[in-house]
């Protein structure tokens, strides 16, 4: 389907204005969710990021993650990329023109994180969730969230402040209460236009 869509948008069959639409959202705050209402956008499709591990891991971006950005084709991105000059000097030489940024309250944030480690425990994490108990979990999980994220959302404020045409925030709580006017604001933001009865249908 992607193929084909990419050979429909060489003909001319989409003609949206951006050949891009890029995600960077605080993990846990709705970034996949967006990313699926989007993906359902007649012509974009997500694409292949090939990074070093290590950029991978200290939430980068670098010039290699574009390289199978279609001649023809529209692409979507999801990351969770720091909010550094280096990285936003990437984004935009590479062709993106807008960004979404997605947030969400950390003290959701803190619960959500608790609970995906239950489920998911990760080796990499020296703290066992499972083992240490709710009260101590979210103890630590309350460090890392102030430690880290805080930054991240304030980092990408700062950046919003220097690119107003270029950063739009959403935040998880918004989508929740009603997400049809989130996802609006959205397609608005990269001059997409769907028919009422389309984007009823992708919500």
């Amino acid at each position: 389907n992607r193929f084909i869509a990419d050979q429909e948008s060489r003909f001319g069959k989409y003609n949206h204005k951006y050949k891009i639409i890029f995600i960077s959202g605080m993990p846990l705050s709705g970034t996949t969710w967006m990313k699926n209402l989007l993906a359902r956008v007649p012509g974009y499709y997500t694409r292949g990021m090939p990074m070093n591990n290590d950029i991978v891991y200290s939430q980068g971006i670098c010039d290699s993650a574009f390289s199978k950005l279609p001649k023809n084709g529209y692409a979507l991105y999801k990351t969770h990329i720091n909010p550094k000059t280096d990285y936003l000097d990437c984004i935009f030489r590479n062709g993106v023109e807008k960004i979404i940024i997605t947030h969400r309250d950390l003290r959701d944030i803190i619960l959500s994180r608790y609970y995906r480690l239950i489920k998911y425990p990760k080796s990499i994490d020296s703290f066992d969730y499972r083992s240490i108990g709710f009260e101590k979990a979210i103890d630590h999980s309350i460090e890392v969230v102030g430690d880290n994220y805080k930054k991240w959302i304030l980092g990408w404020l700062e950046n919003k402040k220097k690119y107003p045409d270029k950063i739009l925030i959403i935040k998880f709580e918004d989508m929740k209460l009603d997400t049809k006017k989130e996802f609006t604001k959205v397609l608005d933001f990269y001059h997409i236009k769907l028919e009422d009865k389309k984007i009823n249908n992708i919500i």
